[in-house]
């Protein structure tokens, strides 16, 4: 396991090649100078370059397009199958359908939990994303 002085510390401005996934062309560039999208690829490689046991994610691929979604998506789930434990945040029903496990939320409480099938049902989706 990697120790703390060689995580990438999030104060960090200047993005270092081996913490980017793919070929590194964002490494020169700071932090303020990329995208949304970019800078989320950034942050979670951040968190990925640190080797911890547990990764919490909250929307890990907001504001990036359909190559870096891909990007991130691939990453995260290679953690997983390293045997590291994934919590991800998700208002994406398509990527909390790939989950291994599943926890609905509903006005702060939680509705249903268990295998995505179980728990995202289309009665229990309606509930929870119907207008007040």
């Amino acid at each position: 396991m990697a120790s703390v002085e060689k995580a990438i510390p999030r104060s960090t401005t200047q993005v270092p090649a081996s913490a980017l996934p793919g070929d590194g062309a964002l490494a020169p560039l700071r932090l303020s100078e990329l995208s949304g999208g970019q800078r989320q690829r950034v942050l979670v490689a951040q968190g990925l370059a640190q080797l911890v046991e547990l990764l919490l994610l909250d929307e890990p691929d907001a504001g990036a397009g359909p190559k870096a979604r891909t990007l991130v998506t691939d990453a995260v789930r290679a953690e997983a199958r390293l045997g590291r434990t994934v919590f991800q945040v998700s208002h994406d029903l398509t990527e909390a359908r790939r989950a291994d496990h599943c926890v609905l939320l509903h006005r702060g409480r939680v509705r249903a939990t268990g295998h995505p099938e179980d728990v995202l049902t289309p009665a229990t989706v309606n509930e929870v994303w119907s207008p007040l």
